[in-house]
């Protein structure tokens, strides 16, 4: 049957509209697993979510969601990345999630969170920025629902329809 997929590991999930528990800040970012003290602290760094808690009257037990202080969607969208990075899992899908994030943000996330921190996982980004391709291992451009083409990110530089990106700045890493 074309419509099922088996799936053989566990997976995590980050959507582009991020969801926030009406929880403390913590606990919106490790959801429920156990609390590793060290992997916290190394997502919270990536996501570039120190400042923002050390802002917070509570720090990271502030009360967050529709009883709890009101966020920033930018700020929301990295909560969101947090957690997703944080469940230690087998697969990891994220779905456009720093479109709500400061573009060299959102560019550091990628290169230290996906490409770094996740390293040896299985990763998949869909995204509209084809410079975050510079990250991938295999690249497919999709086209009207459709994969149009498939390659590495130095093929991609090379192709008629990459012309029109800036990619020969992007810094592979």
């Amino acid at each position: 049957d074309d419509s099922v997929i088996y799936v053989n590991g566990s997976i995590s999930y980050v959507s582009q509209v991020p969801w926030i528990s009406n929880d403390t800040v913590k606990n919106n970012i490790t959801f429920h697993y156990d609390y590793n003290e060290q992997r916290y602290k190394e997502v919270i760094k990536i996501c570039r979510l120190d400042k923002d808690i050390e802002s917070l009257i509570g720090g990271d037990s502030t009360e967050i969601g529709e009883n709890g202080i009101n966020i920033s969607g930018g700020q929301k969208s990295r909560i969101s990345l947090a957690r997703g990075l944080y469940a230690d899992k087998d697969i990891y899908i994220f779905d456009e999630p720093t479109s709500a994030i400061d573009a060299r943000v959102a560019l550091s996330i990628i290169k230290k969170g996906l490409s770094g921190f996740l390293n040896g996982k299985t990763r998949i980004l869909v995204t509209q920025t084809i410079e975050y391709a510079a990250f991938a291992e295999r690249v497919l451009y999709m086209k009207d629902g459709m994969i149009i083409w498939e390659g590495s990110f130095e093929e991609l530089q090379s192709q008629p329809f990459a012309k029109q990106y800036n990619l020969q700045g992007v810094v592979n890493g």
